[in-house]
């Protein structure tokens, strides 16, 4: 398997995540959010490195 190492700082409303998800250990990861926001937002970070685009905060992208 692989391991997928994450680094998003100001993405989309992400403040900030640092990550490795271990697909070795186990084959899925349950990303929760109470009202759905960090679900979309990292779901567009991705998409947006699908695609070779720079993600970036909708909201504030001057901090």
């Amino acid at each position: 398997m692989f391991k997928v190492h994450t680094e998003f700082e100001n993405c989309y409303g992400i403040r900030k995540l640092k990550y490795i998800f271990d697909f070795s250990q186990k084959a899925t990861y349950v990303v929760y959010s109470p009202n759905g926001t960090m679900k979309t937002s990292f779901s567009k970070v991705f998409m947006d490195f699908s695609q070779s685009i720079e993600s970036s905060d909708l909201v504030g992208p001057e901090q």
